[in-house]
């Protein structure tokens, strides 16, 4: 199964990829392992963030057959 990005996540995100390049581009930080970390937190935020979209998205969905019946 294949997660893309969900609006909310790359809301999310966007403050941890500037922190990331700016770590990047200063040459006391920035290493292999720090790189690792980063990515592995920013993949768990994509998928708490895709888990949450689609809660909301049920119980829209939800709410509207309650309306319209």
């Amino acid at each position: 199964m294949v997660l893309s990005p969900s609006k909310s996540a790359i809301k999310c995100l966007k403050p941890s990829l500037d922190r990331i390049i700016k770590s990047f581009l200063t040459p006391a930080s920035g290493s292999v392992a720090c790189a690792v970390k980063e990515g592995v937190k920013l993949y768990f935020y994509n998928v708490r963030a895709a888990h949450v979209d689609r809660g909301r998205d049920l119980a829209i969905d939800a709410a509207l057959e309650d309306a319209l019946s």
